[in-house]
């Protein structure tokens, strides 16, 4: 497994977009017909948060299982959520020119209570080293009905078109003190399918979440958790901050 551990000071480097219109311009690109990707290549995938308006990228392996920590996604969530008087905060994948259409949900608050959502499973569907297309495997496969929030996603394309997803997803009892928040920072992670240029089969398909149906996306977060815990005590807290309150108050 590739783990990768990006504190917040990495990820809000890359220009701010402001709006949905501008993400094709962000993550940019179009795929060389002479670029066709085989399996071990790398390639650049974008993550963005649609409602605040800042991306992250990075490198990711072709058909490698990666998995991805975004140390702050949580405290900046809650905090931009409070300020801006907004309920959801969500996230779109983009890889070169493909675009996932639907934003998935990573944290969602009401009168009563803060909950966010652990694990996003993004799948990148090739033919023949084309890329066709990117989308969330996500669902409640395994979590009991009161650990699963059904929600309408509306198409970043076309306001008119919208459609349900569900997702496991905690309370936030366990982000505590600033600090702690980071227990409850998103957690994706990257499978392929498809084949490659010279039409190898991707394997990495077998780790996408579907394929845990019969398991517990509790006993699943946990596991992937693992991965972090080591990590936590070298992020400078102080450091996400100030990024956060740069974000909330730009002009300060």
């Amino acid at each position: 497994m590739n783990n990768k551990y990006f504190s917040f000071l990495f990820f809000i480097m890359f220009q701010l977009f402001s709006n949905t219109e501008e993400i094709d311009l962000v993550c940019n690109g179009k795929q060389d017909e002479d670029k066709k990707l085989k399996i071990g290549d790398n390639t650049t995938i974008c993550i963005h948060f649609k409602e605040i308006g800042i991306r992250m990228a990075f490198t990711i392996e072709v058909d490698k299982f990666s998995l991805f920590n975004i140390a702050g996604g949580y405290y900046l969530s809650d905090h931009f959520s409070n300020k801006n008087n907004i309920n959801d905060i969500s996230l779109i994948a983009q890889i070169i020119e493909n675009t996932i259409s639907y934003p998935s949900i990573i944290y969602h608050k009401n009168e009563n209570e803060k909950n966010y959502f652990p694990l996003l499973n993004i799948v990148i569907k090739v033919e023949k080293g084309n890329i066709y297309d990117i989308v969330w495997d996500n669902n409640c496969y395994s979590c009991k009905d009161d650990q699963c929030h059904e929600y309408l996603s509306v198409n970043i394309n076309n306001d008119s078109d919208s459609k349900s997803f569900k997702n496991c997803y905690k309370k936030d009892e366990s982000c505590g003190s600033e600090k702690e928040t980071l227990n409850c920072d998103p957690k994706l992670y990257v499978t392929w399918f498809g084949t490659d240029k010279d039409n190898r089969q991707m394997k990495s398909s077998n780790m996408a979440m579907s394929k845990f149906k019969h398991y517990s996306i509790g006993s699943l977060y946990d596991n992937l958790c693992e991965a972090f815990d080591n990590q936590k005590d070298s992020i400078n807290f102080d450091e996400i901050k100030k990024n956060v309150e740069n974000i909330l108050n730009p002009s300060n």
